[in-house]
């Protein structure tokens, strides 16, 4: 084996590492498009707020203008911020090159 060839099969093992770990790690989505608000009982499309309370495995979601009213009601929740996890690039690419190396050792011991 030459080393062009160990570059395309390192290359095709990066490819299916790659989906392998999108399809695992992908972030979830609601079964439906829209819910039923917990207050007022309308009928609501998901939002970047309500997507991420519902992973977040909240049982009762509110439309934008129940929630709104619910922080008017409760001034001490509008300051606290909530972030979500980026994933982390410096994760991503410590992995990307642990697997690299570990597809490229293999692929020189099996040759």
């Amino acid at each position: 084996m030459n080393i062009e060839q160990n570059y395309i099969y390192i290359g095709i093992a990066l490819i299916v590492i790659v989906f392998i770990l999108k399809a695992i790690l992908g972030r979830k989505k609601p079964p439906t498009e829209d819910f039923v608000c917990a207050r007022c009982k309308s009928k609501e499309k998901y939002t970047n707020r309500t997507i991420e309370a519902w992973r977040r495995g909240f049982k009762k979601i509110y439309c934008q203008s129940c929630h709104h009213l619910w922080l008017k009601n409760n001034p001490h929740h509008k300051k606290q911020q909530y972030h979500t996890s980026g994933g982390g690039c410096l994760s991503v690419l410590v992995l990307f090159a642990l697997i690299s190396v570990l597809t490229y050792g293999v692929i020189k011991y099996v040759s």
